[in-house]
């Protein structure tokens, strides 16, 4: 209907008067335009019409804009309806404006109801509303359990602004029960096993203390000092192994061994075992606060008690007194270095590792080489000085 025969229905009261309304309009060069219209209808005395007033504002740009913004809304709406996730909206003032069927499902509608109440049955704010921090511009991410369906939700609140302006939150709920079940079983699992590796280390170090028992009980009714000696020193060796054992049950770390602990337990367990000797013999400890693996701790521990025995036994013959030093460092990218000396009477001339007979540093050149992938150095001057060094990132000792 043409403007024209409008205006003449208005006047002849043959269609109801409209205060505002939108019509399309063709212009002379035949663009389409919207236009709001604002009628007042005038009349005389006698209620007849006499007259009207209108006005027409130009509002396409604004009604494509509502349009675009309308399919937009849809859209997202579109994707929130199909996503596994619950997603849901609230104002600054707690009202719930939107839930997607996800959490319509579990918490039913959500219409005139607070988001306090709508998800916790609470007649006030929760204490932990994260609504604040949201609407001062913050991300949050924060996890949640739901006692109205006993499932636990990792929640993401984001800020959403408005096309008028005002901020609202959104939320998006991804259901984790079953991840969070499966962590707890894990860890459940996990204790289990090491409690059970606990009481393996424990039955370990027992064993082991009963084994060196026969040892020193054998060594004792040995009757030549040769073979009581032999005894001893697998005594000895014995003693080593429990004692990383020991370690490990009293320290609870499953995986890895404190060396400076270690390694002064050692010392003070191989002087107990050769006080009877007459030399006066002092130890000199330098030992770093660090930790071995427990794969590379049972081969390393050996080493330093071959080479600690082997300073005892041969380092301070005929020698009033002597002095044995240790020290261990290990760097942040894995590198270790062991240096054991004495100041002693030296190793025989022509000291050979290929061809030594000596059955603890033959062991000794096999730990290093074949446990801890390392290398061996030896210098005897003024003493005996050994130095090992060996890789812990790169070793593949079992």
């Amino acid at each position: 209907m043409r403007l024209g025969e409008v205006f003449s229905k208005l006047m002849a009261g043959e269609i109801a008067p409209v205060e505002y309304y939108d019509n399309v309009v063709i212009t002379s060069s035949g663009e389409q335009k919207i236009i709001a219209f604002h009628n007042t209808i005038i009349r005389n005395k006698g209620s007849r019409i006499t007259g009207i007033l209108f006005s027409g504002e130009d509002i396409t740009e604004r009604k494509h804009a509502e349009d675009a913004l309308r399919i937009e809304r849809d859209n997202l709406k579109n994707i929130f309806e199909t996503m596994e996730d619950g997603v849901y909206n609230v104002n600054q003032h707690y009202d719930v404006q939107y839930v997607n069927s996800v959490l319509k499902k579990d918490f039913g509608a959500y219409e005139g109801r607070k988001c306090y109440e709508y998800f916790h049955d609470l007649t006030e704010v929760c204490p932990w509303c994260k609504n604040p921090d949201v609407f001062a511009g913050k991300t949050v991410q924060w996890e949640w359990y739901s006692s109205k369906n006993q499932r636990t939700y990792d929640l993401v609140d984001t800020p959403l602004k408005n096309p008028d302006g005002s901020i609202s939150k959104l939320e998006i709920f991804r259901d984790i029960t079953e991840r969070k079940q499966a962590e707890e079983q894990l860890k459940a699992s996990l204790k289990e096993k090491e409690v059970l590796l606990l009481e393996i280390h424990h039955r370990v170090k027992n064993n082991l203390q009963v084994v060196s028992s026969l040892l020193n009980l054998q060594a004792r009714a040995a009757k030549d000092e040769t073979t009581s000696a032999v005894l001893l020193e697998s005594r000895d060796r014995i003693n080593t192994m429990a004692l990383i054992h020991t370690d490990l049950y009293e320290s609870g770390n499953l995986s890895e061994i404190n060396m400076k602990g270690f390694v002064e337990g050692l010392i003070r367990q191989l002087f107990m075992g050769y006080r009877v000797r007459d030399t006066k013999i002092t130890p000199v400890v330098h030992v770093a606060d660090c930790t071995l693996p427990i794969s590379i701790a049972v081969p390393f521990g050996l080493v330093v008690n071959e080479l600690l025995t082997n300073a005892f036994k041969h380092a301070f013959v005929n020698r009033a007194e002597g002095k044995i030093e240790v020290s261990l460092s290990a760097s942040e990218k894995g590198a270790v270095c062991l240096i054991v000396s004495d100041d002693g009477v030296g190793l025989p001339e022509g000291f050979d590792f290929n061809t030594t007979k000596t059955l603890g540093l033959h062991l000794v050149k096999i730990l290093v080489e074949d446990q801890l992938l390392g290398k061996l150095e030896v210098v005897s001057d003024k003493g005996a000085t050994f130095k090992v060094e060996f890789q812990i990132e790169d070793n593949g000792a079992s």
